[in-house]
C-alpha cells in the first residue's frame, strides 16, 4: 500500500530516531483502534530493519468491562501475561488512536486505581529498561479535541510529529546545561508565586525519543523544597474526569489546599491516593513550536510553546527526587502573553518572560528560530 510520504517519514522517525531499531531488536507494538493497514505499514518498516514483531491490541471499551470487581487473581494473572510480553521485547511502540478519555468514567475509581497500581510495575519496567515511544495516530475524536476537520487534524499531527528533532536537540543542549547546574527556581504568573529547588537534580532533554510529538526539557523539585501557590490554566482530564483552573497551596514540598473550577472533592481524591501524591515529581518547559493551543491531550498538551508543567506524584527514575506515588499528573500552565504571561526565574535570572526565552544561548529555542 502506498502512503503519504509525510505517514513515511512518521514510522521512519519512530523506528530510527525515537526507538533507534535494529536486526537485533524485537520490537512490542501496542495499538488500540488504529486502522490495521497503519499497523500493517509500521510492521513492515520494522521487517525492512530485521526486527522480530509482536503484537498487541486492547481497547479502551473492553477494558471498561474487565476492570470493575476483577478478582486479585485475575489481576495477577494479566499482570503476570503483560509482564512476560515487556521482558520478551526490547523495544516498544504505544501507537494510540481516538481514545475517548471519558470511557472509563464509569469505572469505581478504588478498581482504576487498583488496576493502574498494578499495571504500573509492567509499564515501569519498560520506561526503565526498554527503548519505547509514545505516540498518536489521528482520528476524529483527537480531531474534534483540536478542534480541527479530520483531515486538517492528519496533517497537523504529521507535521508536529516530524519537526527538525536534531535542530531542536541542539538548541536544547544550553537549557539542560543551565537547569542541570541551577539551584533555585521562581515562577510568577497569574494566580501563581512558586519557589523550590533543583540543586543536584538533572535536567533531561526530552526532542523525541520517547514522545512523538516532543518538545520539552524537564527536571525535577527537591522534594520538601517547594513553597508557595500555583493555578494552572490547561484543562485537564484525569481519571476520567475533566478539572479547570486547578489551583494548589504548597508547604514544604506538599499540596496542603486544593480546588478546581469543578470536581474538587475528586481532585483531592486523586491527591488522597497515597502519600506521594501531594508532593512534586516533575518540572518541565515546553517549547514545541507548532502546539500552541491546549486539546486536552497531554502527549500535546505538555510540549506548548510558551508553557511549563509541573507535576504532582511520581518522580522517575532518570530523575529521582524520592517521590513514589501510582499518581504522575502532567498539569500545565501556559506564560504566553495572550495567556496572561508569566515569568521563569534560574538563580535570580529571568530566562524566560511571556513564553519568550530572554537570553542569547536559549533563543534557539524560540518559535521563529526553530522554524527558521
Amino acid at each position: 500500500m502506498l502512503f503519504h510520504s509525510k505517514v513515511e517519514k512518521f514510522f521512519d522517525l519512530l523506528l530510527d530516531h525515537s526507538v533507534k531499531i535494529t536486526k537485533e531488536d524485537v520490537l512490542l507494538i501496542k495499538t488500540d483502534d488504529v486502522p490495521p493497514q497503519i499497523v500493517a505499514r509500521l510492521i513492515e518498516k520494522a521487517y525492512e530493519r530485521g526486527a522480530k514483531v509482536l503484537v498487541k491490541r486492547k481497547s479502551s471499551i473492553v477494558l471498561a468491562s474487565q476492570i470493575p470487581d476483577i478478582s486479585s487473581e485475575n489481576l495477577n494473572v494479566i499482570a503476570s501475561n503483560e509482564l512476560h510480553e515487556s521482558e520478551i521485547c526490547t523495544a516498544y511502540i504505544s501507537l494510540y488512536h481516538d481514545i475517548n478519555p471519558y470511557d472509563l468514567s464509569d469505572v469505581p475509581s478504588k478498581d482504576i486505581g487498583r488496576w493502574r497500581k498494578k499495571m504500573r510495575e509492567v509499564s515501569d519496567g519498560i520506561i526503565d529498561n526498554k527503548k519505547w515511544v509514545l505516540a498518536m495516530w489521528p482520528g476524529s475524536t483527537s480531531a474534534q479535541m483540536a478542534s480541527k476537520s479530520t483531515d486538517a487534524f492528519t496533517e497537523y499531527l504529521l507535521d508536529v510529529s516530524t519537526i527538525d528533532y536534531p535542530k531542536m536537540s541542539k538548541a536544547c543542549i544550553p537549557l539542560a546545561e543551565r537547569m542541570s547546574r541551577g539551584k533555585d527556581v521562581y515562577i510568577k504568573a497569574p494566580g501563581t508565586d512558586l519557589r523550590f529547588s533543583i540543586e543536584g537534580l538533572p535536567a533531561i532533554p526530552c526532542t523525541g525519543e520517547y514522545n512523538v510529538p516532543d518538545g520539552e526539557c524537564f527536571s525535577c523539585p527537591v522534594k520538601d523544597s517547594v513553597q508557595g501557590e500555583i493555578t494552572y490554566n490547561v484543562p485537564s482530564t484525569y481519571q476520567n474526569h475533566r478539572f479547570d483552573h486547578i489551583y494548589f497551596k504548597i508547604n514544604n514540598g506538599k499540596i496542603i489546599e486544593a480546588h478546581a473550577d469543578q470536581n474538587s472533592d475528586k481532585l483531592n481524591e486523586i491527591l488522597d491516593s497515597d502519600e506521594g501524591a501531594r508532593y512534586f515529581g516533575e518540572w518541565a518547559i515546553g517549547f514545541h513550536p507548532l502546539i500552541t493551543e491546549p486539546m486536552k491531550d497531554i502527549l500535546f498538551d505538555e510540549k506548548i510553546a510558551g508553557s511549563m508543567h509541573f507535576t504532582p506524584g511520581r518522580a522517575y527514575k532518570d530523575c529521582y527526587n524520592g517521590n513514589n506515588s501510582s499518581v504522575h499528573w502532567d498539569l500545565v500552565q501556559i506564560h504566553r502573553h495572550e495567556y496572561g504571561g508569566g515569568e521563569i526565574w534560574l538563580d535570580g535570572e529571568l530566562i524566560r518572560k511571556d513564553g519568550i526565552f530572554v537570553l542569547d544561548d536559549l533563543k534557539g529555542l524560540n518559535p521563529d528560530q526553530l522554524l527558521d
